[in-house]
């Protein structure tokens, strides 16, 4: 193995990369292995990833004995001879019934029987992460809390590319949502076909036409003729029925018409998502909504529900989601796992009421240009960020830290202060959950989707003692930056060197104004 030379903190360091585990489910062997097909993109990248990286594919005992049950003896003979070609996991545990039950996790047949086999040893720690395209798994693994070290092999070719370019101490890539006109792209590519396939062929193009000779608007990544993802919007008037039942809604609202990801799993998705909401916030719509054929595009309903969209009702073969863009009624007396509910439903309203902890994190600016690159990467006064700063920003993220704070709850908001050069508050953030550990094998699968930090740097951390992960999501950026002197004014006092809390009296006089008038 190499070893990686990286920075943290302003030290050099060099740590040996280790192999990863990575056991994959039966439906991605098929569709790396099935004889007579074309690898696609996505499973080729992923192999050649794997190896590049030094992540070892593993398959699990069970799934060869479950291949051996195959009455086609041919196709068996196939198919075990490919998956012995991987590494088997050598005496993998095995769930008690009382695992089971504790889990959640239901045994009715012998395909559940081997899910849970599966499951359990990523959750015994027999693995690091496990690749399925099973959403019955993936809820499985929701339930038992390990839902982040469970990926479909396009959100771990994702996961890839960003350690690739960390392993090359590359800055993670900073993605440019473009608004064009749909007759400045041209629909015979190939990024169209799945559409094509679902919607009627010839017809989908004759749709699309129609749209572009009406104006019709897109936001898209990538080159207009080689697109990696893509959403066709329509403003709309109040009152639109969106459902066959004749539901309605009460407002003036936004359809995304078209949403197709082509490429680096959900990440571009959601940077298409905060881009959608920044337009219905800044254009004062009430209501962002798409309809969605629930079993052809599993992957985008659980993107849709991950940010507060809700059924509402089925509309021809498709179901109708909706985001309520609007303010709602907060209760004192909610859980934190009620208050994150509401942040996630009502995004950009969160609660900051009396019960809620403000929580301010101090941050250097090295990794604050890493967290939140859209702000980092452009040209300012400090103080100020242009308006547009949020464009290509994903919501979800992760921090590390050394703090000894230990009052972290669900909903609690986080205001991350740039330290150093700017002192000032430019993100306000929402805890999503969080660990403290001096391990880095719990640390590093915890923040795998979001986190800025090299692998090397989180061991490093961990060798020095505990650390404070948090996963959060932004809740908003700020055109003006918070100042130490405004903090220190309204009454805030001693260092900023650690993670500590805002008192209210301090937020209500200048942090709230800000934030509820920007």
């Amino acid at each position: 193995m190499r070893a990686a030379e990286v920075i943290a903190g302003g030290e050099f360091f060099f740590m040996e990369e280790s192999a990863k585990r990575i056991l994959i489910d039966t439906n991605v062997f098929i569709a790396l292995e099935e004889a007579g097909r074309v690898l696609d993109d996505v499973h080729a990248d992923l192999l050649r990833l794997c190896r590049e990286l030094h992540y070892d594919l593993y398959c699990h005992p069970a799934q060869l004995r479950d291949l051996e049950r195959d009455k086609d003896d041919q196709r068996k003979k196939i198919q075990v001879s490919r998956l012995r070609s991987y590494l088997k996991l050598d005496s993998p545990p095995e769930p008690s019934s009382f695992d089971l039950m504790s889990l959640d996790w239901k045994q009715n047949n012998d395909n559940d029987r081997v899910d849970n086999l599966l499951l359990f040893a990523l959750q015994r720690g027999a693995v690091s992460y496990l690749i399925t395209e099973d959403q019955g798994m993936h809820r499985k693994a929701k339930r038992a809390g390990i839902e982040s070290l469970v990926f479909t092999a396009e959100d771990f070719l994702s996961y890839l590319n960003v350690e690739k370019r960390k392993s090359a101490e590359v800055e993670a890539d900073y993605v440019r949502v473009q608004t064009v006109n749909l007759y400045g792209i041209p629909v015979e590519q190939h990024f169209f076909d799945s559409l094509r396939g679902g919607y009627g062929g010839a017809s989908f193009d004759s749709w699309y036409k129609d749209k572009a000779s009406k104006g019709r608007k897109a936001w898209i990544v990538g080159e207009k003729d080689n697109l990696d993802a893509l959403c066709i919007f329509k403003p709309e008037g109040k009152d639109e029925r969106i459902t066959d039942a004749g539901v309605r809604l009460p407002g003036k609202v936004l359809k995304l018409c078209t949403f197709k990801v082509a490429k680096l799993g959900r990440k571009l998705g959601e940077r298409l998502l905060f881009v959608a909401f920044n337009y219905a916030i800044k254009n004062n719509f009430e209501f962002v909504y798409v309809q969605v054929n629930d079993s052809r595009q599993p992957d985008l309903v659980t993107l849709l529900k991950d940010f507060g969209f809700i059924a509402r009702g089925p509309y021809n073969s498709d179901t109708s989601y909706v985001k309520d863009m609007r303010s709602s009624e907060v209760l004192k007396d909610w859980t934190p796992d009620e208050r994150l509910k509401y942040d996630i439903e009502h995004f950009p309203h969160f609660d900051s009421g009396g019960n809620v902890k403000k929580i301010l994190v101090p941050i250097q600016p090295t990794f604050h240009d890493r967290l939140f690159p859209d702000l980092g990467r452009r040209d300012y006064l400090p103080g100020f960020y242009p308006e547009d700063a949020s464009e290509a920003n994903a919501i979800k993220k992760a921090y590390v830290c050394g703090s000894g704070y230990k009052r972290l709850e669900k909903g609690d908001l986080l205001f991350f202060y740039r330290s150093r050069d700017c002192r000032s508050i430019y993100c306000v953030g929402v805890v999503e959950a969080f660990l403290r550990s001096d391990k880095a094998d719990e640390i590093i699968p915890f923040v795998a989707r979001r986190t800025v930090f090299f692998d090397d740097e989180i061991a490093k951390m961990t060798n020095k003692g505990e650390q404070l992960a948090i996963l959060f999501r932004v809740a908003q950026y700020l055109k003006c930056g918070i100042s130490w002197s405004q903090l220190k004014k309204a009454g805030m006092k001693g260092p900023v060197q650690t993670i500590r809390t805002i008192d209210e009296t301090v937020f209500r006089t200048v942090i709230k104004p800000l934030i509820e008038g920007d």
